[in-house]
């Protein structure tokens, strides 16, 4: 369902399928990256900071299930 509104009426148009759009043109950032990191560089850990585990999202394999490849 689409919130496009349908001109003859006024009233939303009902799309029962995919909706083709035109292209988005990528944004460009004229500015140095490397530069921008020395202005504001990323805080660093120190000892006694709090420790975050972030788990990766792989699937763990079940034990006692072996891939076939």
């Amino acid at each position: 369902m689409s919130d496009e509104i349908s001109p003859e009426q006024g009233t939303p148009v009902q799309v029962d399928g995919p909706v083709a759009r035109p292209p988005v043109k990528p944004q460009v950032q004229p500015e140095n990256l490397n530069v921008s990191a020395k202005r504001h560089p990323a805080p660093q850990w120190r000892s006694g900071d709090p420790v975050v585990i972030i788990e990766d999202m792989q699937e763990r394999p079940k034990p006692g299930k072996a891939h076939a490849d």
